[in-house]
């Protein structure tokens, strides 16, 4: 909830290409609407948010433990790891953008002058996956998955190299 601002203006900044920058899109968008309208979709980002924690550090740690039980992974923790990672990234993925689209979808419908098109967020998933079919609610994933992944390898590789070096040293 605190970093929702962030949100709002990378998502006012994807959509408008009238802001000079980062400072600009905020002061206008205090400005013109108030600084209220910093928050909106706070709900959906929270949710989005606990959904994404959950589901990737449950798997890591599921994933990772069962790797390193592994004969084929007692002499290659990295290996562990980074795998526990990338299905972790999988699984939080496919758990998370349906409600990241829906998130991105109701902070933006103001702009498309279409005023509270969704009433919620599940009447959002709902209508796409209506409208769209199955996959619908997946549609631009890759994107957002091949960047999840490459950041989500790199941060539990490094959280683990780290962690194990701290613990060596103790």
């Amino acid at each position: 909830a605190i970093f929702c601002p962030t949100d709002v203006i990378k998502i006012r900044m994807q959509t408008r290409l009238d802001y000079k920058g980062i400072l600009d899109a905020f002061s206008s968008i205090v400005r013109t609407e108030g600084p209220q309208m910093l928050w909106r979709g706070v709900g959906p980002t929270s949710t989005r948010a606990a959904v994404v924690a959950a589901a990737e550090l449950g798997t890591y740690d599921a994933v990772k433990s069962a790797a390193l039980q592994s004969s084929h992974s007692a002499n290659f923790p990295t290996a562990a790891y980074a795998l526990a990672s990338i299905v972790a990234t999988f699984t939080s993925v496919i758990a998370s953008y349906p409600i990241d689209t829906a998130k991105t979808i109701m902070i933006n419908q103001r702009l498309r002058g279409a005023q509270n098109t969704y009433r919620n967020m599940g009447h959002c998933i709902w209508a796409r996956f209506h409208h769209l079919g199955p996959l619908g609610v997946y549609r631009g994933c890759m994107p957002s998955l091949s960047r999840s992944l490459v950041c989500n390898v790199v941060l539990f590789l490094s959280h683990e190299h780290i962690r194990n070096f701290v613990v060596s040293c103790s």
